[in-house]
């Protein structure tokens, strides 16, 4: 099975890197794109850090990330899911793995929507209270056709939005 992961943010990349290097081991080498705030100074360009880490990025998809006012990441949103959409449809990965609620994991799986790669999402049913996160994250589990959750509680609310439960994993 070809899987392809997105990273976007040193916070998913913590979360995401054990997960990959367990496919890595088993599975074969998944492929890696990496945008958002890997490839920006502003953020540290953490990309050195994926590479440091023993993982080869496959595809860059860099974003315009000079503020972060609704436009600016809106912009940004629009380039990731452009971005994200071209290697999915060049390259054909057989899964899209994603982790969590930002902007830019929220534009990769509206791109693998679009160029019909099935979506295994980590996290989905997590709360993340005030914040535009849970819109983002319940969405991002709607398109979804895997659900590997942190906690019972998120399986359940995973269930209920309406996800099959054979499909939704509590992996803690």
């Amino acid at each position: 099975m070809r899987i392809c992961a997105v990273t976007g943010s040193r916070a998913d990349w913590g979360l995401l890197r054990p997960v990959l290097e367990r496919l890595r081991n088993t599975a074969g080498r998944p492929t890696l794109i990496a945008t958002g705030g890997h490839l920006n100074d502003r953020f540290d360009n953490t990309a050195s850090q994926i590479e440091a880490d023993g993982f080869t990025i496959d595809h860059r998809v860099p974003l315009t990330l000079d503020a972060d006012d609704c436009l600016a990441v809106a912009g940004a949103m629009a380039e990731a899911l452009t971005g994200i959409a071209a290697v999915l449809e060049r390259d054909r990965p057989d899964l899209l793995l994603i982790l969590g609620d930002r902007y830019e994991i929220f534009a990769a799986a509206q791109a693998a929507l679009i160029t019909r790669v099935p979506i295994a999402h980590i996290a989905g049913g997590d709360i993340s209270e005030g914040a535009y996160d849970d819109a983002i994250r319940h969405a991002i589990s709607k398109l979804a056709h895997l659900h590997f959750t942190t906690n019972a509680h998120a399986a359940q609310r995973v269930i209920q939005l309406g996800e099959p439960a054979e499909r939704v994993f509590n992996t803690g």
